[in-house]
């Protein structure tokens, strides 16, 4: 009998291992590329959440300051009315 006979049994199970192998390998390097892009896809997602929020805090930070600022006079109004109140009321 000799070894390299390919209807031998033993080289046509090795044939099969050989295939599953390479599909296997196949599969594994579809995952990791899929896995490569979800990160890639990742990435761009979070920098594009902490962009626009950046970006939208800069655009709308004079109207904050603004808003603010009236908030900080109605109650200095509020407190100033309240002095006023103690000061006519007797106890």
């Amino acid at each position: 009998m000799d070894e390299f006979d390919p209807s031998s049994p033993i080289n046509q199970k090795l044939d099969y291992l050989i295939r599953t192998v390479d599909g296997q390998q196949k599969m594994i390097k579809a995952l990791h590329s899929a896995m490569v892009w979800s990160k890639v896809i990742q990435f761009f997602y979070w920098f594009l959440i902490i962009g626009v929020t950046i970006g939208s805090f800069y655009f709308l930070q004079p109207y904050l300051e603004k808003l603010l600022s009236v908030y900080g006079q109605v109650s200095d109004v509020g407190s100033d009315l309240g002095s006023i109140q103690d000061s006519l009321l007797p106890r």
